[in-house]
């Protein structure tokens, strides 16, 4: 299996909410017990900026996470942080499904179809409220957005790094779109 990464973005800060520092972001993780034991984070702005805060609190709802950092106490913290990624350690908990995987795990494989056709490689996993989305860039510099469901990716073999597809008539078609766009 790939080794895990050092850091692993957790939830992505969207804007600030009140005016004492407090940031609402999208979380990336579905296990709400995630946030209880983390006490430093890295936030990796827009501009490229990577620096260490210290979590006072954590408030999960639905799929979003209230963040207070004790070093942002007013609205325009908060809105530095606008659009920065938040990462911490790879939870080091096995997922109790062996149909879960973690986004680090599916970064790079490479997509093939059952008929052994080459789609490309894993750039990015896109959560949409649904079932994911693996942006896979191929060698042609194509992009293809593929639902990352059971009955589209029957075989997922994190350990080769391998993804085999079967992908409903049209799809890679449907969902082809150019780097350039």
């Amino acid at each position: 299996m790939r080794d895990a990464p050092e850091l692993i973005a957790i939830a992505r800060i969207i804007k600030p909410r009140g005016i004492r520092g407090e940031v609402v972001a999208d979380a990336l993780t579905d296990r709400a017990d995630r946030w209880t034991d983390l006490q430093r984070l890295r936030v990796e702005t827009p501009r490229g900026e990577s620096f260490d805060l210290e979590l006072e609190r954590a408030r999960v709802s639905g799929h979003q996470v209230l963040l207070l950092f004790r070093s942002c106490r007013t609205r325009a913290e908060a809105e530095r942080l606008r659009g920065s990624w938040v990462k911490a350690p790879p939870d080091p908990s096995p997922s109790p499904d062996p149909d879960t995987f973690y986004h680090y795990q599916l970064l790079e494989c490479t997509v093939r179809t059952t008929s052994g056709e080459t789609v490309g490689r894993v750039h990015d996993v896109l959560e949409t409220g649904g079932v994911p989305l693996l942006e896979v860039i191929g060698q042609d510099g194509h992009h293809h957005l593929i639902p990352f469901a059971t009955t589209i990716c029957p075989t997922v073999d994190v350990a080769a790094r391998l993804i085999v597809i079967d992908p409903p008539e049209g799809l890679l078609e449907l969902n082809r779109s150019d780097a350039s766009l």
